[in-house]
């Protein structure tokens, strides 16, 4: 029987771990925190999509302030303090954006 997954994948890195969807969806329902969620996707090869989870989130109404505070301790506890800084970095430049904007990012990154 196949597993069914929380996380569709939705890309790859270079390092060959998966980047899955769905992070926030997971968080939000289930309420798992973070730092649970991305510890237990590392240990499984699978990275978050950054972009999709900040973009569910905001959709969600969460502002891009708190959403950075909720995430960067998290970030560093599972994928150290390098990745952690890199990925804030990377969303911070996002605060501009509307959710349709971030949508429109996201389509064409899939095509």
């Amino acid at each position: 029987m196949a597993k069914t997954t929380f996380f569709p994948v939705v890309g790859q890195t270079p390092e060959g771990a998966l980047v899955v969807s769905g992070v926030f969806s997971f968080y939000e329902t289930h309420g798992m925190p973070y730092d649970a969620t991305f510890m237990a996707l590392r240990d499984r090869n699978r990275v978050p999509s950054w972009l999709h989870l900040y973009r569910d989130a905001r959709k969600a109404g969460i502002a891009h302030d708190r959403l950075i505070g909720q995430l960067e301790p998290p970030i560093a506890d599972a994928y150290g303090p390098k990745v952690s800084e890199a990925v804030v970095a990377v969303l911070k430049t996002l605060a501009d954006l509307t959710v349709r904007q971030l949508d429109s990012i996201l389509e064409k990154s899939a095509s």
